[in-house]
This record gives C-alpha cells, structure tokens and sequence, in this order.
C-alpha cells in the first residue's frame, strides 16, 4: 500500500515507524531524482533515511498587475530586484483616492507569505534537524518586522482586519492590489478570472540577504505495514517517473 504524504505531518509517521524507507529501492533501480529540487526532496528525509518521492511541488513568486504597473509608470518585476525595490514600486503604486494598495501582504498562508521573509533574510522556521523553531533569532524575527512593514510601517498594504473582509486574492483579481506573494497553485484560479488572466504576471521574490522561497508539495510513500512493499515500491517509482518533469500542484 502507499498513499500520498506532506510535509508538515511526515516526520509523525517517520518517527513512528509508520512508513517505509526507500534509500535501498532507490539504489537498486538507480533512480534519478536529479529533477527535484534539494529542498523538496530534504523535506521527506529523517534521519538520513529517505522515505517518499515527490508526487508534485509547488513554490512561491511574486505576482503583478502589469495594467496598475503601466498606469503608475512602474518598471515590472524581474531577478534584479532586492527588498527595498518591492518597497519603492509598492510606494509608487499605492493610490489611496483609488483604494488601490502596492501589495496586499496578507498573513492567511504562511507558506506564501512570510514564511519566504523569514528565510531569504537569513532566519529560519525550524532547524534542519526539525527539533527547534527558529522564531527568536535575530534574522528571523527582522524578515518577519520586513513583511509587517508593509502595512504598518509604509502603509502600502491593507490591513489585516481589510484582509479577513476581503482576502488579499480577491484584492489582486479586481485590480485593487498591484502586488501578492502567492503560490504556483493558484495559476489556475487567476486563469479562471478574466482580469487577472489579462492583466497579471509572475516573477521571482525579492532578494533579501539571499533570493529564497518557501517549496512544498506531496510525496508517495509506502505503508511500513505494507503487505506487499515492493508493488508499492513500483507505484512510488512510476508516479515519480510520470511527474517529474511538472512544477505545480
């Protein structure tokens, strides 16, 4: 048997014995897991055993609204830009006659938003040994300040109680907010809406110490209770042969 796994539950059923290693399977059918990120595969390791393949992954960009950018005169996004552009342009952008903001910095999923400050300013949300929390150090806490700033320090971002009225998403589909961190698996919901599938675009986050981002998917394991480990052996590895080449989720 072998079902799908992620990662904020794997390291229960790791330490429990409730999953399979597959560090000897991989060795013996010479399995390429070059296609995956470090970071992906790392997120199913525990104690230098691996124990799933990724099913598929996600991550994390900022995106745009190129008709608020050219309305404002605003260069768009690109791999140059460091934290004080994203401030500057959000500054640039935020109209407030309009109730338009230069970035909706919502906290609702911490995986798209500050969770990728924490770590591209050099903090961290948990130790790789995944035994302690990283929310009182120092590069931590001033990734996460960074993030807050957008609302209460430049006022370039709606509120958190504007948020729970109207989440960041719904701001950023009807033009009222130029800039979101979101994930990849909301590309086809802003499809899906004729304006933001007209006017909005996608580019990598800003740097801060380093160009970072949170990455997250699911992976196939095998039940350690398994009747038959190596038929699911071979599910894991067709999966794994079939996704392998797609980023989203």
């Amino acid at each position: 048997m072998f079902f799908w796994m992620n990662g904020p539950n794997f390291v229960k059923y790791a330490s429990n014995s409730m999953i399979e290693p597959i560090d000897d399977y991989l060795t013996k059918d010479k399995v390429d897991v070059t296609p995956y990120p470090d970071g992906l595969l790392g997120l199913y390791k525990y104690e230098n055993k691996r124990y799933a393949l990724p099913k598929d992954y996600d991550t994390i960009g900022l995106w745009y609204n190129k008709k608020l950018f050219d309305d404002a005169g605003v260069k768009y996004p690109d791999q140059s830009w460091e934290w004080d552009d994203l401030v500057n342009a959000a500054k640039k952008l935020t109209d407030s006659s309009k109730g338009i903001y230069g970035i909706a910095a919502s906290i609702k999923d911490s995986q798209a938003s500050y969770f990728n400050t924490i770590i591209a300013n050099g903090g961290y949300v948990i130790s790789k040994d995944k035994k302690k929390a990283g929310f009182d150090d120092s590069k931590t806490k001033e990734g996460l300040q960074k993030y807050y700033d957008l609302i209460d320090k430049y006022k370039v971002s709606p509120t958190h109680a504007q948020m729970e009225t109207t989440e960041a998403n719904e701001m950023f589909e009807s033009g009222k907010a130029a800039m979101v961190f979101q994930g990849s698996y909301m590309i086809p919901e802003f499809k899906e809406n004729e304006y933001t599938r007209e006017n909005a675009d996608v580019a990598v986050l800003p740097k801060m110490e380093k160009r970072s981002g949170v990455i997250h998917g699911l992976g196939n394991v095998i039940s350690a209770n398994s009747d038959n480990k190596d038929a699911a052996w071979k599910l894991v590895a067709f999966f794994k042969l079939e996704k392998s080449s797609r980023n989203t989720s």
